[in-house]
C-alpha cells in the first residue's frame, strides 16, 4: 500500500511542476485540477495533519504530504470505507488496486484521460489543446505514468521553449511509449532539438513514436540529415517556421 502513496504522490508532483510552469491558474479550463474530494473531506483526519481545505490550485500542493495520501488510501479507498457519500467495493485483487487509487485521486481532471486496463494504471492521454498555456515545456511530464503516455497534444497555445537552452529542450527518450506528440501552433524557437533526432531514427526502433507536430512555430535552423532515418514515423509536419 505504501508504494502506491509513492506513485500518487510523484503523479501529483509532476503535475504540480507542469500546471506552475504553464501558468494553470490562467488556463482556459482547469476542472478538477488538484481538486481532490478524498484529500479535502472536511470530516477526514490524520496523524500526519494533513489539510481540509478543498478547491483547485497549486498553493494546496503542500499539504499532500506522503504520509497524507497514505492515510486516506489505506483508510479510505483499500479498507472499503465510506467517502463523502460513495462506498468504494472492497478490491482483492492486488492487480486492481492500483487502478482502483488512480481513479479517486484523478477522477475527471480536465484534459487527462486514465487507462481503462486495469492491469496498466495510469494515464495515456494529455490533451490541453486550445487552453491559454502560457510558459514552457518540461520533460517531467513526459515521465508521467512512468513514463507512459501514449499521446501528448498542446497545440494552439502559447509555450515559448528555447530549444537554444538546453534547459529547456524536450527529451523524447524519456517517454519510449509516447506515440503522438503534437506541440503545433505555439511559440517554439531555436533549433529542432537534437534529441528529437535520435529518439525517432531506426536505430532507435523501441520507441513508438508515429506522429510528430512542431508546425506553425519559430523554430530556425536547417534540418538534420538524419531525418531520414525516421523511417517508422507516419506523420512529421514541421511547416510555417
Amino acid at each position: 500500500m505504501k508504494e502506491y502513496a509513492n506513485v500518487i504522490k510523484g503523479e501529483i508532483d509532476i503535475l504540480n511542476d507542469f500546471y506552475i510552469q504553464t501558468d494553470g491558474d490562467k488556463w482556459t479550463r482547469n476542472t478538477n485540477w488538484f481538486d481532490f474530494p478524498v484529500l479535502n473531506s472536511k470530516t477526514s483526519t490524520s496523524s500526519s495533519g494533513g489539510g481540509t481545505s478543498s478547491g483547485m490550485g497549486s498553493e494546496k500542493i503542500s499539504q499532500y504530504t506522503y504520509d497524507t495520501i497514505h492515510f486516506y488510501i489505506k483508510k479510505h479507498i483499500l479498507n472499503c470505507k465510506s467517502l463523502q457519500g460513495e462506498t468504494y467495493p472492497c478490491i482483492t485483487d492486488e492487480a486492481l488496486e492500483l487502478s482502483a487509487v488512480y481513479s479517486v485521486f484523478f477522477i475527471d481532471w480536465y484534459g487527462l484521460t486514465l487507462s481503462n486496463d486495469p492491469q496498466s494504471p495510469g494515464f495515456i492521454e494529455l490533451n490541453l489543446k486550445r487552453n491559454n498555456m502560457i510558459g514552457v515545456l518540461t520533460n517531467t511530464i513526459l515521465q508521467l505514468s512512468n513514463s507512459s503516455l501514449l499521446s501528448i497534444d498542446l497545440s494552439h497555445n502559447k509555450l515559448n521553449n528555447d530549444f537554444s537552452n538546453t534547459k529547456y529542450t524536450i527529451d523524447l527518450s524519456k517517454n519510449k511509449k509516447l506515440t503522438s506528440l503534437d506541440l503545433s501552433n505555439n511559440q517554439l524557437n531555436g533549433k529542432l532539438p537534437s534529441s528529437v533526432y535520435r529518439t525517432i531514427s531506426s536505430s532507435h526502433s523501441n520507441t513508438e513514436l508515429i506522429h510528430l507536430d512542431f508546425s506553425h512555430n519559430k523554430l530556425t535552423g536547417t534540418l538534420s540529415a538524419n531525418i531520414a532515418k525516421c523511417t517508422q514515423l507516419h506523420v512529421i509536419k514541421l511547416n510555417n517556421n
